[in-house]
């Protein structure tokens, strides 16, 4: 008897037919942007979007979403929201859905002929205690990552082709792009420090003894829901630079926390304008390689 596709695999198959099918291209990096997608969408060459309700075997979590693509300062990209779910649920996977879904945009850009995904979030700084709090108000790529969320998008993937069931982890933050994208920080004057990071669960805010915690770990920045598209790009065989605005240290004040993200969004579409074409090189020079 022939066994039974797994749902990951039978949804991002489904799926990426049926969006080739609406016109949707191939792409070489995934832009997964939880910060929001900024005027991004606006600077794309020949450009498209879809809802991506509109191919049925997407999860419902994603259906709202719409997918962008085009060229990016020469970069053929996919930019998504990084927003699963309703708007008032925080941007997140629906009740009792499998724990794949949450990063399954990841899985369909490789199938579509990403080699890259680059992630933009919001970060909490992680300050030694005595020390000044130096970033706060700047950017950091990962350089490393611990995954204190206590969760993984690969749970029950034993079954799907889509990657290994131990991906390796210890190269995934991408060590030739990581100088590229620290170059050009230099270059715009943008401040931009490599830093480890604390995958940890939200949403909420963090305790001054986790925070404390999370420092001792070794990690100098904490970013939530960051567990599931790094370790699907993992799985997927993506390379990632994971870039984040560290725009809060530990305070419950909301708005002074939303008003640094807003003020971040400038810098952030700056670099990542900046570093599309580095990210388009290595794309290039892989399929070089291949051919």
């Amino acid at each position: 008897m022939q066994a039974q596709e797994h749902p990951l695999d039978a949804a991002v198959h489904g799926a990426a037919s049926e969006l080739a099918k609406l016109g949707v291209p191939t792409t070489g990096a995934l832009l997964l942007l939880a910060t929001g997608l900024g005027t991004l969408p606006s600077k794309l060459r020949h450009a498209g979007s879809v809802k991506l309700g509109r191919a049925k075997h997407v999860p419902g979590a994603w259906k709202e979403a719409t997918l962008h693509w085009g060229e990016l300062n020469g970069l053929a990209c996919w930019l998504l929201e990084d927003a699963p779910g309703p708007a008032d649920e925080g941007g997140r996977e629906q009740p009792g859905a499998a724990a794949w879904v949450r990063a399954f945009p990841v899985w369909l850009a490789k199938l579509a002929g990403a080699r890259h995904l680059i992630h933009v979030s919001a970060a909490t700084a992680l300050p030694e205690a005595g020390k000044p709090l130096s970033l706060l108000g700047s950017l950091v790529v990962a350089e490393d990552h611990i995954n204190l969320s206590g969760g993984t998008p690969l749970h029950a993937l034993s079954g799907s082709t889509l990657g290994p069931l131990f991906p390796a982890v210890s190269t995934l933050h991408d060590s030739v792009l990581r100088p590229a994208l620290l170059t050009e920080a230099k270059r715009q004057g943008i401040p931009l420090e490599p830093a480890v990071v604390a995958c940890v669960a939200g949403p909420s805010m963090s305790t001054p003894a986790e925070r404390r915690w999370w420092r001792t770990a070794g990690a100098s920045v904490a970013i939530q829901d960051l567990t599931p598209p790094l370790l699907a790009a993992a799985h997927a065989g993506l390379s990632v630079v994971a870039l984040s605005a560290v725009v809060d240290a530990g305070s419950d004040d909301i708005p002074t926390v939303l008003l640094r993200a807003e003020r971040a969004v400038p810098q952030i579409e700056e670099l990542v304008w900046a570093f599309a074409p580095h990210v388009a090189k290595a794309v290039a020079a892989a399929e070089r390689d291949e051919a």
